[in-house]
């Protein structure tokens, strides 16, 4: 079974350029891609099995919440 899923992010240039440094496979079974929708920014997942979907999401939500936890530091200091 395949699977395919979206993370739908407000679109901010230092997350483009973040995750345009990030390699897009994630192991043998899944890899994501990014495109621009609308002012926002869409990861576009797929994935050959359920446990590797959830690592894809765990990869692009890691980096998500560290890029948040920096803006707000930096809007802190």
């Amino acid at each position: 079974m395949s699977y395919q899923a979206e993370i739908i992010v407000p679109l901010d240039k230092q997350t483009k350029k973040l995750f345009l440094l990030e390699d897009k496979e994630i192991g043998e079974r899944a890899n994501y891609s990014i495109e621009e929708r609308d002012e926002k920014l869409v990861f576009i997942i797929k994935a050959k099995d359920a446990s590797s979907l959830r690592a894809a999401f765990n990869t692009i939500t890691k980096n998500l919440v560290i890029k948040e936890k920096v803006d707000t530091y930096a809007r802190k200091n």
